[in-house]
């Protein structure tokens, strides 16, 4: 009789907790169903803000005339890839395993990674060349002239990359675009606190001569500011044991205000920057044409009383 007894505590026992783990792994799932439909949504919004500001600067010569435009250009083009394909490879990761391969997932998530590392580098790369042009002019006219023999090396890094990270899917080791991007993003921190903490130095004993637009290195500090809690987060949660649901709230919290670099770019050019709150304020009253051709003209430049055409 005892022994009985004893099994049927053991099953009672092994039951609950088998309830227990089930109802866990449903409000899991339900955690992430809902954090995919919100992801989903948010990437719509950055992609269509992307959009306008590809748009814009293709449309319009004398936003392309500006450099800092065509590396802004080339950001957006990366990150919109980004944000298409992101939502689908969680999608894949979480309902479509078993249809796609294996081989199809990896080099889909490789590549994604992989286009994070080239943002990166176009940021560090804008934030540069604001800094050239603010102190160092006759350096940033070199740069600015071979702007894109810089923007190729870019891209053939990024294919570089790509190619090797598709070679690790198809042998199914292990692969390091992971590793790359972290080591990326701490290189990249470590940037912008040195470049940064060098200008506000040499502010100090600048003598501005020229009116140099500080958007850029807003946009900069933005994507700095926005990725941040990103990393902390992430760093912290290996070193402090917390309760499952807290740390991946807060990662995801974090990713979320990460991904929105689009929408702050967006809103901030249209505050801060006279040529985009024009264009973009065509585009968004649909008058695109309005401008008509008068954009291909150059500005007349007043010195005193005389005009010069810059």
């Amino acid at each position: 009789m005892e022994m009985n007894a004893s099994n049927v505590n053991v099953t009672v026992n092994i039951t609950g907790l088998e309830e227990e783990t089930y109802n866990a792994l449903s409000d899991i799932t339900l955690f992430y169903k809902i954090y995919l439909e919100l992801y989903t949504i948010l990437s719509i919004v950055c992609i269509i803000a992307n959009s306008l500001l590809i748009f814009v600067i293709l449309k319009h010569r004398r936003l392309r005339k500006e450099k800092e435009n065509i590396i802004l250009l080339n950001w957006c083009v990366l990150n919109t890839f980004f944000m298409v394909t992101q939502p689908a490879t969680f999608r894949i990761e979480m309902y479509w395993t078993g249809i796609w391969r294996y081989t199809t997932f990896c080099v889909l998530e490789q590549t994604e990674y992989t286009a994070l590392f080239g943002d990166v580098i176009l940021i560090e790369l804008l934030f540069l060349y604001w800094f050239l042009k603010m102190y160092y002019p006759r350096a940033s006219r070199k740069l600015s002239a071979h702007l894109h023999f810089v923007l190729i090396i870019v891209y053939v890094l990024f294919v570089t990359c790509v190619a090797l990270h598709i070679g690790t899917c198809v042998r199914r080791s292990r692969g390091y675009a992971e590793v790359i991007l972290v080591l990326s993003y701490s290189i990249f921190l470590l940037f912008m606190i040195v470049m940064n903490i060098t200008h506000l130095v040499k502010r100090r004993k600048l003598v501005q001569t020229t009116a140099v637009s500080n958007v850029p290195y807003i946009l900069s500090n933005i994507f700095f500011l926005a990725v941040f809690p990103l990393l902390v987060v992430g760093f912290v949660s290996f070193f402090i044991e917390a309760h499952y649901f807290l740390i991946i709230s807060l990662v995801n919290i974090s990713l979320f205000l990460s991904i929105m670099n689009p929408i702050y770019f967006f809103v901030t050019l249209y505050k801060f920057d006279n040529n985009y709150n024009t264009f973009l304020g065509y585009v968004l009253r649909c008058k695109c044409n309005q401008y008509g051709n008068d954009e291909m003209q150059e500005e007349p430049v007043v010195y005193n009383t005389t005009v010069q055409i810059g």
